[in-house]
């Protein structure tokens, strides 16, 4: 387990993994074969006697179990809080070096290892066309959008150019409480927008 954590891959432990299941196997078959009728009081108590499964109120059959564990096998169960113990490891495996793993990469060798026809493959290919598509829509908006700003603008100063003083006097305000609604609406579309963008891109980097 130490291994598995500090090296972040399971698959680099797999063959202790497969040692620690057959080490569990053969308990249990040995458990079944030399105390098979401690092992049966013990787990009918704890399954049938509290709805919780606890084994604290099976204390005198966990027992007998244990101290046939320990008669015929040779099995001593740890004391409580064992296992929640801080331990030193000491042993001749080297101290693995901090490793920045590439996560995007590791996706990309995932799914080119995928067989073509594989249905999580496809759904990537259909998902990041999608995403695609949306980028460029969203690219399309905020160009439309700056133009229409621009185009706003200079319909201003014509209207400033073509009016006296005292009609733009009662129409500045209400245009420019009406610009700056359109520049929060645009300013907010903007935010959103851009954090879509920003999310897309990383998932479509990931390269089918």
């Amino acid at each position: 387990m130490l291994k598995r954590s500090e090296l972040e891959d399971p698959r680099k432990t797999i063959p202790e993994g497969k040692k620690l299941t057959a080490c569990w196997v053969d308990i249990m078959k040995n458990l079944q074969l030399k105390c098979a009728k401690e092992v049966d009081k013990a787990v009918q108590c704890v399954e049938h006697n509290n709805c919780r499964q606890e084994t604290l109120p099976c204390f005198k059959e966990m027992s007998a179990m244990d101290e046939c564990a320990k008669t015929k096998l040779g099995l001593i169960r740890p004391a409580p809080g064992y296992f929640s113990t801080p331990m030193v490891y000491y042993g001749d495996r080297p101290k693995p070096q901090p490793v920045f793993r590439d996560y995007q990469k590791e996706a990309k060798d995932v799914i080119e290892e995928m067989p073509e026809e594989y249905h999580l493959k496809k759904d990537y290919k259909m998902w990041k066309a999608r995403i695609d598509e949306e980028i460029h829509a969203i690219e399309v908006r905020v160009e439309g959008s700056e133009a229409g700003k621009k185009l706003l603008l200079d319909e201003s100063t014509k209207y400033r150019e073509k009016t006296n003083k005292e009609t733009r006097q009662v129409a500045v305000p209400l245009i420019k409480t009406f610009q700056r609604e359109v520049d929060g609406l645009n300013a907010r579309s903007q935010v959103a927008e851009t954090a879509l963008i920003e999310i897309c891109s990383q998932l479509t980097n990931l390269p089918a």
